[in-house]
């Protein structure tokens, strides 16, 4: 509400009206102002410290990127070793595979000799080639140096086989006096006889073999 001019007064009542409204007007802008500056103080406080977080933040990123640079230059080294020992590892693998197969076959052809040889003890007449009866080579010599060195291996085979046998023996007698009480002076087994010179008496008379238990 505009106030009347005093008497005298060379403002028009409508003229002080106007300026009483720019002065409120003015007043209002500056307090605006005020604030807006005031506003513009904060976020330029608040600009300050995210400018100073940003940099602090960059720095971290700076060193968290040479330590990382560093660790691979570090890494590259052993990740090479690493490398190079699984490929150790794996060739050791395939080494240890193939023994293994070499092993197993090699056990298969110990235990099939290992039969064909209580065969040729227990069955000499299935014996072939120069074992028993060697191809005759035209030379009476040679032949008779093949024959003697086939009766001196079956002669060590059937040695073998009667060790075993013996053994076998002395083991069941063992249990049987064991279970039965005997008197150990009464012998359940005799050792084969010897001749003067020390040899064994080898039977004509084919026998039945054991295997040991």
């Amino acid at each position: 509400q505009c106030s009347l001019s005093p008497i005298g007064s060379p403002f028009h009542p409508g003229t002080q009206c106007s300026f009483q409204s720019m002065q409120a007007q003015e007043k209002s802008l500056v307090e605006r102002m005020e604030t807006l500056d005031q506003e513009r103080e904060e976020l330029q406080s608040q600009l300050e410290k995210s400018e100073a977080r940003q940099s602090q933040l960059q720095d971290q990123l700076n060193h968290v990127t040479e330590e990382k640079k560093t660790l691979l230059d570090q890494s590259a080294p052993q990740q090479v070793l690493c490398a190079e020992l699984q490929g150790e590892k794996d060739l050791l693998e395939a080494q240890v595979e193939e023994l293994k197969s070499i092993v197993g076959r090699l056990d298969g052809e110990v235990k099939d000799l290992s039969h064909r040889e209580r065969l040729l003890v227990a069955f000499p007449e299935l014996a072939t080639m120069h074992l028993t009866q060697p191809q005759s080579s035209g030379n009476v010599l040679f032949d008779m140096e093949q024959q003697l060195e086939a009766n001196h291996i079956r002669i060590e085979l059937l040695e073998k086989e009667n060790t075993t046998l013996r053994n076998s023996l002395v083991t069941l007698n063992e249990r049987y006096i064991s279970t039965m009480g005997s008197s150990p002076e009464e012998p359940k087994y005799r050792s084969p006889q010897t001749s003067p010179s020390g040899d064994h008496r080898v039977e004509t008379k084919q026998t039945q073999c054991f295997s040991s238990p």
